[in-house]
């Protein structure tokens, strides 16, 4: 097993400078993270592709992030993380799936985002829709022969399910 650490991607000016740091430090692999749909560029794919070659690191997993507001707590978590808000839904499934479709020019084969506050209770009625929403991005991913991944934390194992 390999062991790596996270390498952010904002924009492609300064990646080869956290490439050469993280071989510097004897990394060879990473999990890069975005939360910029903007720098999701058939360009930037490539230049990313040419120094991972370069610099011989494997990407284990493509953090995929997602437009919108974000507050990380157990207060406003609920009505503004992931999938799970409706009035959000729409645009990150397509954040996601574009996300997925960079990762896939990259040969990265394991897609990772925080889904949301999801419903512990399956008669909620956003529970279904939700479900329907992971669905989506799920078998769009499936196309390109890629795994979808949730980053967990606050869900019970029993919503896992």
């Amino acid at each position: 097993m390999k062991i790596g650490t996270c390498v952010n991607f904002s924009e492609i000016d300064g990646m080869e400078k956290k490439f050469a740091q993280l071989r510097e430090h004897n990394f060879d692999s990473c999990q890069l993270v975005s939360w910029n749909p903007a720098a999701w560029t058939d360009e930037n794919a490539n230049t990313l592709k040419t120094l991972l070659e370069q610099y011989q690191i494997t990407v284990s997993a493509f953090w995929c992030g997602w437009t919108g507001p974000a507050a990380w707590n157990f207060y406003d978590g609920p009505l503004t993380l992931g999938l799970v808000p409706v009035e959000y839904r729409q645009m990150r499934i397509e954040n996601l799936c574009d996300g997925a479709d960079f990762a896939h020019k990259l040969g990265i084969t394991d897609v990772v985002t925080h889904m949301g506050f999801i419903p512990e209770n399956p008669y909620d009625p956003n529970f279904s829709s939700f479900c329907i929403a992971v669905r989506t991005v799920a078998e769009h991913l499936k196309k390109n022969g890629q795994c979808l991944l949730f980053e967990t934390g606050q869900e019970t194992p029993v919503t896992m399910l």
